[in-house]
């Protein structure tokens, strides 16, 4: 009967360490080698940041799941939210991270990063 309630416990701890880490990798976004210029380029600003707060969401309420199905029989609620989870991520993240550098980036680079290559040089002119 206590493994029934702590392992929705400690998955549900697990899920919210996930969900700091979406979290302060948002921030990383800034270090970022992606683009024409060193720090956050189109794809990190427009693509990978919106996914990853959706992922940081996303584990949150993954984690609330588990805790509120620790007092329920079955595993419905995490399984749903931890699938969710993966699908957010490999769509969010991995998908359509590529399709909007390919599609948008690529044809007008120049174009696109202009905003984030002007605000590097006056970053390190400043600097």
């Amino acid at each position: 009967m206590r493994a029934r309630k702590r392992l929705p416990a400690l998955a549900a701890l697990f899920l919210a360490v996930k969900a700091a880490g979406y979290y302060l990798e948002a921030f990383e976004l800034v270090y970022s080698s992606r683009g024409a210029a060193f720090g956050a380029s189109y794809t990190d600003v427009y693509a990978n940041l919106p996914a990853l707060r959706l992922l940081w969401f996303l584990a949150l309420a993954a984690a609330a799941s588990c805790l509120i199905q620790a007092s329920r029989p079955g595993w419905r609620y995490p399984v749903a939210g931890v699938g969710a989870l993966v699908v957010a991520h490999v769509i969010g993240v991995q998908l359509y991270s590529y399709l909007v550098q390919r599609f948008r980036v690529v044809p007008n680079e120049v174009g696109a990063e202009r905003p984030f290559i002007e605000r590097d040089i006056q970053s390190t002119r400043l600097a």
